[in-house]
This record gives structure tokens, sequence and C-alpha cells, in this order.
């Protein structure tokens, strides 16, 4: 899991919103409850299915005042750069290097194919 808190809303321009990207702040790994956590995973395997997603996915929500979480989006192809993409960021948490992610979804999408 991660959090991103809030920040103020870059300028149009191009440059600005590159230094905005740059600066995202990401929590990780972020605790929730349980419970929370639990009803996150189901929903999110229920939704992989549902779309008919392979391989692998990031399910995307926010958590309300009230600690109810809110689906926002499925992401089937998610970033997977070490600089920009929250994924790496989510394996590093879980003890991959960005190399052991890139080999592990290869070995899943093999697994499918063979």
């Amino acid at each position: 899991m991660i959090r991103r808190p809030p920040r103020s809303t870059p300028s149009n321009s191009s440059a600005a919103s590159d230094v905005y990207k740059r600066q995202r702040e990401i929590l990780c790994p972020y605790d929730v409850p349980q419970e929370v956590e639990g009803k996150l995973r189901d929903w999110s395997v229920k939704i992989f299915r549902a779309i008919g997603a392979r391989d692998f996915a990031r399910a995307d929500y926010v958590l309300g005042a009230d600690g109810q979480p809110w689906f926002l989006e499925i992401n089937p192809l998610p970033g997977l750069s070490p600089y920009y993409g929250v994924l790496p960021v989510l394996a590093q948490a879980a003890g991959y290097t960005h190399s052991q992610l890139i080999g592990r979804i290869i070995s899943i999408v093999q697994q499918r194919l063979a």
C-alpha cells in the first residue's frame, strides 16, 4: 500500500508539470487497518478478473475521512520506470529489486504462454 499526500496543483506549464511529477511524495509502505487491506485485496482480484486483465495490474483506491475505501481505477499496464513508476515502489517495499520485478513479470507471462 502507498499513500500520496495531497499537493497543490501545478501551473499549466510543461516545465512546472515535470517538476511536480518528480516531487510527488509517496509513503510506502502505508499502514491501513488489516480489515481494510483485506477488503482492498479482495476487490482488486475481483476487478482484475472482471476486466479480463492478464499477468499484472495496479488498482488505485482512496480512503475517505471515515476510513471507507473507494475504488478509483485499475491500470492493467502500470508504469515500470524505476524513476516514476508506482509499481516499482510497491515492489521495493515488498523486498524486490527492479530487476527482480521485471523478471517476475516475464516469468508470469511465460507461464501463461506455456
